[in-house]
């Protein structure tokens, strides 16, 4: 196949282009030990990571288009390569009538135990619910997926704890909904050989204990509505729930909370939210920050990832809605967790995410770039070309 000249395109022809070798960067730029944000750029929601010795594998949402829930991988948290994605059989998933953003891939959750991939998340519509894939492999082949019975609503995280118990967390409505935007998180045990939840399923957050029980509107609760995202980490002797509330526009924002029981009862972090640009303001560069999940890089060293928005830029002014020309991307930022919570960019702007950030200290992580130019004259497409 012939090389593309790209200035003999058409403007809208160019545009196209120019915007599909910016979703292929998926990179930050690490220059005197600093990186730039976003580390994965384009369409990259709901990240989740983590690490095996000394790898990072991190994969996003990927909604209705297929193949499905794209993996990455790094060494240094900052350059990362795809490698392969976790649904790419039509035997696993066949998406074909899911619509756009309303359906498909929610919020996957990573995790790696004993030699195996672990990849939970719900496929939206058309009443599927919460799976989960395996893998030995980060870049495969996974497993046909394995749907969870009796296990609601979205955004699936797993917890595999000292002793052996597996646990499953996700976000769900409550029976009775008190007010738009009211959810509650749930904590179950899970049998990884069956597949099946076992014991009872018990409700360690719930929104509306928030308010002391108080009936009101979504409008005036916009930093507790749509408690989702959740994850539960095991750290000196103490469970940590963290969530994300607010949805994923200007009021975002990312919590923790900590018990010495799974089911709780959770104790809140008197400086929660510890990550939120929802008080900034809307022409701030990133906007929307959230939906996150922590790794130990070393000690007390961790680092967090989250999604992001980057409003859209005209010549005179920005934007000052929801335009925004890359949608939600993926953001790094370094956690100091020597105390008894998580400090997140304590070398910057506390509880803020920032365009450029201190880098991690960890050797670059190289590969083959040569991707970022594509002739069309292979016979197999990088996987970066998704859609």
């Amino acid at each position: 196949m012939m090389s593309i000249n790209f200035f003999n395109l058409t403007c809208n022809s160019r545009i196209f282009f120019s915007m599909i070798l910016l979703l292929l960067v998926h990179k930050g730029t690490a220059q005197q030990n600093t990186f730039q944000n976003p580390i994965i750029t384009g369409f990259n929601p709901d990240p989740s990571i983590c690490k095996v010795g000394k790898d990072y594998y991190l994969i996003t949402s990927s909604f209705e288009y297929f193949p499905g829930v794209p993996v990455y991988h790094s060494t240094d948290l900052v350059n990362w390569e795809m490698i392969g994605h976790v649904l790419n059989r039509p035997s696993q998933l066949v998406l074909d009538g899911y619509e756009s953003t309303v359906g498909g891939i929610y919020a996957p959750c990573i995790r790696y135990n004993k030699g195996t991939f672990y990849m939970v998340t719900t496929l939206v519509g058309k009443g599927k619910g919460n799976f989960i894939c395996t893998a030995t492999k980060p870049e495969g082949p996974w497993s046909e997926p394995h749907f969870i019975k009796n296990a609601p609503g979205i955004d699936p995280d797993l917890l595999f704890d000292d002793d052996g118990k597996v646990y499953m967390t996700g976000s769900s409505k409550p029976p009775v909904e008190f007010w738009e935007g009211h959810k509650q998180i749930w904590t179950q045990e899970l049998n990884i050989n069956t597949w099946q939840l076992v014991g009872e399923q018990k409700v360690v957050f719930d929104s509306n204990n928030f308010l002391g029980n108080l009936q009101l509107e979504a409008g005036k609760l916009a930093n507790i509505v749509h408690i989702e995202g959740p994850h539960i980490y095991k750290k000196d002797g103490w469970y940590y729930g963290t969530f994300s509330h607010g949805g994923t526009g200007q009021n975002h924002a990312f919590s923790i909370f900590r018990s010495k029981n799974i089911y709780g009862p959770y104790e809140p972090n008197p400086s929660n939210p510890i990550l939120t640009h929802r008080d900034l303001p809307t022409n701030y560069p990133i906007t929307a920050t959230g939906h996150a999940d922590l790794v130990q890089v070393d000690g007390k060293v961790w680092a967090i990832v989250y999604l992001g928005k980057r409003p859209f830029d005209t010549e005179k002014k920005r934007t000052t809605g929801e335009r925004m020309l890359l949608a939600r991307e993926t953001y790094l930022s370094m956690v100091d967790w020597s105390g008894e919570w998580p400090i997140v960019n304590p070398k910057g702007k506390i509880g803020r995410s920032e365009l450029v950030q201190k880098a991690p200290n960890l050797k670059e992580h190289s590969f083959d770039k040569s991707y970022l130019h594509e002739d069309f004259n292979v016979s197999k497409l990088h996987p970066q070309w998704t859609f």
